[in-house]
């Protein structure tokens, strides 16, 4: 009768051993685990202690099992959102936005998924192009006209404007535009030594540009030239505005 009451304080103590050390025994490896950047294996050592009977498990060891599930969650959260940093095209930002295991990044990406769908072919964009200014070069007349088109239509017509060689004039001339992100501008520009007799041609020219490329790069210079003997007359500087950018994707953090 002794022998079994020692016995049984003996298997007692064995077992509040059990449940008190082996929960750390398995962490310690889930995060030997970790450091290694062998997440399967982590995960793995930690559902071993699910298999245990419950009279095994306390609280405080199931605790700590779940706090480790969720340092491997982030870790793996922390991987897939490092990989669409790397590469943010539409697929990595809607494999994120569905499948990785925390989101903790999800307000990030969902304003990169925002980005590309403002971007799409068929999204009207509203850009406005600035004629920023003229740098004249073989030409010195005053009362000059100038007129800009875009896609076939006149957006500016300035007059009595002057031009010395070798300087400018600053312009800015603001012109909205409504295209859709597949879309392209073709612009022409005149000028013209508006005479009292005759008209005279003070250069000509024109370029086409989708707006996609043209972003990229959003100055652009169009060389004028008189059209009767191809002498070049001006330079004239656009700038492209209001295409939308690429938001900064921020280093991961743990933001739950």
């Amino acid at each position: 009768m002794v022998a079994r009451q020692i016995d049984s304080v003996d298997l007692k103590v064995l077992k509040a051993k059990f449940t008190e050390e082996v929960p750390k025994k398995i962490a310690a490896q889930a995060q030997q685990g970790l450091q290694e950047k062998r997440l399967a294996r982590a995960e793995n050592i930690l559902k071993a202690y699910e298999l245990f009977p419950s009279a095994l498990q306390n609280p405080q060891g199931r605790k700590l099992i779940r706090d480790m599930q969720q340092k491997i969650l982030a870790r793996r959260d922390e991987n897939q959102y490092n990989l669409l940093r790397k590469a943010p095209d539409p697929g990595n930002v809607q494999e994120y936005l569905q499948n990785a295991p925390l989101k903790t990044m999800r307000e990030a990406v969902q304003a990169y998924k925002n980005y590309y769908e403002s971007i799409r072919p068929d999204a009207q964009l509203d850009l406005t192009l600035v004629l920023v200014r003229i740098d004249w070069q073989n030409v010195s007349d005053n009362g000059n006209e100038i007129n800009v088109y875009v896609n076939g239509v006149r957006k500016v017509q300035r007059t009595e404007i002057d031009a010395v060689s070798q300087q400018s004039t600053l312009l800015n001339a603001k012109i909205p535009q409504k295209v859709h992100a597949d879309g392209a501008l073709k612009v022409r520009v005149t000028i013209t030594d508006k005479g009292m007799v005759y008209d005279e041609d003070n250069g000509q020219g024109t370029f086409e540009k989708e707006v996609k490329a043209f972003a990229k790069k959003p100055m652009y210079e169009l060389f004028l030239k008189q059209q009767e003997n191809n002498q070049a007359t001006a330079k004239v500087i656009f700038r492209l505005e209001g295409y939308p950018q690429a938001p900064k994707l921020p280093a991961w953090r743990n933001v739950q």
